[in-house]
């Protein structure tokens, strides 16, 4: 079976690191919309031949409308989007779905109802995935480390 792994706590996890804004001060769709904005932005540095070392100054300084902390994933996003050929960027929308590699493991990032419904409707295609320490730390017993019917 694939491992898709939900990386959008992957992702959001540096986005409140900050005190900025808290998570619990946004709702799902909110933060769902200044992630695809930061990942749009970043997609469009490439497109505009931005230097990959510049492209968290240039988006900072550009003052986007998301929360200062989003800008947080700039780094770990400019990284993906910069080993992909810039003419493979002019065609697709990397704000709702985008795929990479973390750590050596496939990573699937997702927003948007459209998409994750569409991932959630192919529940024999998605299986939940931890680290060995997270499943360690959580417990077997935990919801998170179950799958299938026993979830």
């Amino acid at each position: 079976m694939i491992r898709n792994i939900f990386a959008a706590a992957l992702v959001a996890a540096p986005l409140f690191a900050t005190p900025a804004v808290a998570a619990a001060d946004l709702g799902k769709e909110e933060s769902c919309k200044y992630q695809g904005q930061v990942m749009a932005a970043v997609q469009a540095a490439r497109l505009d031949r931005v230097p990959e070392g510049k492209v968290e100054e240039t988006i900072r300084a550009s003052n986007p409308e998301w929360p200062e902390n989003f800008s947080n994933a700039i780094p770990q996003l400019t990284q993906h989007v910069y080993q992909m050929k810039r003419r493979d960027l002019k065609n697709v929308d990397l704000g709702d779905v985008f795929e990479t590699k973390l750590i050596g493991q496939r990573l699937v990032f997702i927003r948007g109802d459209a998409a994750i419904s569409d991932l959630l409707g192919q529940a024999e295609a998605v299986e939940g995935w931890w680290p060995e320490s997270v499943r360690r730390l959580l417990g077997s017993r935990s919801l998170a480390n179950r799958n299938g019917a026993a979830h």
